[in-house]
């Protein structure tokens, strides 16, 4: 909203301008009415209207006087000058002032003023645009510089940058980087235009800068608290876009030497972020540079101890090593360390399956990707596949399935969605008859090929009925079925119930 502050010398005046037309409509907002010129002035100086409307008569100081001295303050401020025939004259000094243009009071009409506001408006917007491009520039160039600031470089910085300023770091919630390393998925990013978009809706945003995927420096002039804003921002944030926002004050209220300065000491530790949830509202104050060097097991040691069936001290070693990285949060190791083990789990991902539940391992799936925005909530999910994977490791090794069995089992898993997939067709995958795969199955897991293959398609089923809202044409064909007609029928018989039915009992809501 573009803010107005109406200055008139008598009441008829003020209530007639403030109903003349609709301002919200137009982008104003009418933020203020006054009747006395002094008294516009100290009111101007509170809240910096970017229009002003005034008299040219006025009590304790005339327009044209308050006029020079809001463009003394001011100078990009518009303003409108009101008159009557018998002022023109001052009317046209006051253009000299740099007064926008000006408005016969005796013929004040709607679509007059209507048609200057949208003027004004338009002027405003690119006159904006002009003024955060100028500063992004600056910004950048200051930011660039590694050396210190020297004595007489400061004159330029206060040039550019003259008030009071917060800086803020902001980041579109998304999956860390070693996530992304380890697996090939990542977070949609919101356009960067849109994201500056979004940010220079805020009157006092002076400057945003991208610096990477997702992240982004916000500098604001002062004023308000920047606690409560920080907090807007988020909740604004995540209404347009549905998306969390992270925010780091990095500096507040300070000159922007102070801002530079700041962002510089702290810059190297702005990772340290991902120890706090991935919608937090963080201060510079609470990062802190690790204190002890800590030694990491590489992806070669955890191998070993899996083959060596060292099983707790894989646990122990994991537990010790994380519980320090965290407490220090020395991100940079906990990168190193995260992506060791997660090469580990990688190298067993859908190649095993667990001996009772006949399910495949699988190191992430859709639930995993809710634990993936901060670092001890990817410590939780490493820690669980690790346990799940020594369960299944442990159970091989008390139960022994023939090589026919096992390649069986991870066959189907790795090929169910095929909806030509049958039975014989597995058997003449391994070079067998379907009547010697059946015994073999059945003795060591209970079950036949063709029984194995349904369990596993409706397991899939359920799992997309539960966690998605995907249309149930598009689960058949998931799951390995050519009809959705087909898929019903086993659905139904399988678990005594529709698909559509169980959707409505246990589904996400659509």
């Amino acid at each position: 909203m573009i803010k107005v502050m109406l200055a008139v010398n008598n009441k008829v005046s003020s209530e007639y301008f403030s109903k003349l037309i609709d301002w919200k409509k137009y982008g104003y907002e009418l933020v203020c009415s006054v009747m006395d010129g002094a008294f516009a002035l100290k009111e101007f100086e509170k809240i910096h209207p970017q229009l002003v409307m005034t008299d040219v008569q006025m009590p304790n100081m005339d327009g044209l006087e308050l006029t020079r001295r809001i463009k003394q303050i001011a100078p990009e401020t518009v303003v409108i000058l009101l008159s009557g025939y018998e002022e023109f004259s001052y009317v046209r000094s006051a253009l000299n002032l740099g007064v926008y243009d000006y408005i016969l009071k005796h013929e004040t009409k709607k679509g007059e003023v209507t048609e200057k506001l949208l003027d004004i408006k338009e002027l405003l917007q690119n006159r904006r645009r002009e003024n955060h491009y100028i500063a992004e520039g600056n910004l950048t160039y200051f930011l660039s510089d590694q050396m210190k600031i020297r004595e007489e470089r400061r004159s330029i910085f206060f040039q550019c940058f003259p008030k009071q300023y917060d800086i803020r770091l902001v980041e579109q919630e998304h999956f860390l980087p070693v996530i992304e390393r380890l697996i090939p998925i990542n977070v949609p990013e919101i356009k960067e235009i849109e994201v500056k978009e979004f940010f220079y809706q805020y009157e006092e945003t002076e400057a945003v800068l991208k610096l990477d995927a997702y992240s982004y420096l916000v500098l604001s002039r002062s004023g308000k608290d920047i606690i409560d804003t920080s907090y807007e921002i988020k909740e604004n944030f995540l209404k347009k876009y549905q998306k969390n926002l992270s925010v780091l004050v990095i500096s507040e209220n300070a000159h922007i030497i102070r801002c530079l300065e700041q962002y510089w000491e702290k810059r190297e530790l702005f990772c340290q972020r991902y120890f706090y949830p991935s919608s937090a509202v963080l201060y510079h104050d609470m990062l802190r540079k690790p204190t002890e060097e800590i030694q990491m097991i590489t992806y070669e040691q955890i191998t070993v101890l899996i083959e060596s069936r060292c099983f707790s001290e894989l646990l122990r070693q994991m537990d010790r090593q994380y519980r320090k990285l965290i407490g220090q949060k020395d991100y940079q190791n906990f990168e190193k360390l995260t992506y060791a083990y997660g090469l580990v789990l990688m190298d067993y991902h859908k190649r095993i399956v667990d001996p009772r539940s006949k399910v495949m391992f699988e190191v992430y799936n859709e639930d995993a990707k809710s634990l993936w925005n901060d670092a001890l909530s990817i410590f939780t999910w490493l820690k669980d596949r690790y346990s799940v994977l020594i369960y299944i490791l442990e159970e091989e090794g008390k139960k022994q399935y023939s090589d026919l069995v096992k390649k069986t089992i991870l066959y189907i898993y790795q090929h169910y969605s095929n909806s030509d997939l049958s039975a014989e067709n597995i058997a003449e995958h391994f070079g067998t008859n379907i009547n010697r795969l059946n015994a073999a199955m059945k003795k060591e897991i209970g079950c036949t090929v063709w029984k194995m293959l349904i369990q596993v398609r409706m397991e899939k089923a359920k799992k997309l009925l539960n966690f998605t809202d995907k249309k149930i044409a598009d689960i058949s064909e998931e799951a390995g079925y050519k009809t959705i007609s087909y898929f019903s029928n086993v659905f139904k018989k399988y678990y005594g119930i529709s698909a559509q039915e169980y959707r409505r009992k246990n589904g996400i809501k659509r």
